[in-house]
């Protein structure tokens, strides 16, 4: 772990904060490498239309994923690539859709009010754990989210470059690799005094692969430890 000799924020913050989000089990954020969906039939389709979907379930297991959907006519069993809640899932690793990448570019590049700016993070937080270092891009704006009366909103040149540098991010997200549980994983780590950044990494022959960014910025309580 990797912590800035100015930084006067306590190592076990850093420590509980990393855990909280890999968990004592790195792998527990991929629920064990295997995810078990079950689509909803569209409302839309008739019982008795040739596109009804009968009987509908995905499963990733050990990275290999494996999907079955039945309809009246045809069959599509055990694909090599799956799109589950905006992720795109192959042998390989896992990948952003691309309409959650249009949502992003689509937004203006000054937000109006906070609201307008709450609806932009929570997009990009969902593109979190392909970010590097994505406390970084939002550190101005945390006095943004803290309007209150006494501090109307007034957006700046720096929350505008802000948002086109995050956009720009999302339009170059890396593939990420699906850690099994006999990989060697490493988790690499930094912080400063107002945020904090860790990558979780797995070992192969020629070198290591990325499987997944976290991080966030520190509250006033933690950055005064």
């Amino acid at each position: 772990m990797d912590i800035s000799e100015e930084s006067k924020v306590s190592l076990e913050i850093v420590k509980r904060l990393i855990l909280r989000n890999f968990s004592e089990n790195p792998l527990a954020w991929w629920d064990r490498n295997k995810i078990e969906a079950t689509l909803k039939v569209k409302e839309e389709c008739k019982y008795d239309s040739p596109g009804f979907l009968i009987r509908n379930h995905g499963e990733i297991k050990r990275g290999k994923p494996r999907f079955s959907t039945f309809y009246e006519k045809k069959a599509t069993i055990a694909v090599n690539k799956i799109k589950f809640l905006g992720i795109l899932i192959d042998e390989i690793g896992i990948e952003l859709q691309e309409h959650i990448m249009e949502k992003i570019r689509n937004f203006p590049d000054v937000l109006k009010d906070k609201k307008h700016l709450r609806s932009f993070l929570g997009v990009v937080n969902f593109a979190g754990i392909f970010i590097k270092d994505l406390a970084k891009y939002r550190k101005n704006f945390r006095p943004l989210l803290k309007e209150t009366e006494s501090a109307k909103w007034k957006w700046e040149e720096i929350h505008t470059q802000r948002v086109r540098e995050l956009k720009q991010v999302c339009n170059n997200l890396p593939k990420l690799a699906i850690p099994q549980d006999e990989d060697e994983l490493v988790v690499y780590t930094d912080a400063n005094d107002y945020r904090w950044t860790a990558v979780l990494m797995k070992k192969i022959t020629t070198g290591e692969e990325h499987c997944r960014y976290t991080g966030g910025l520190f509250t006033e309580q933690q950055a005064q430890v």
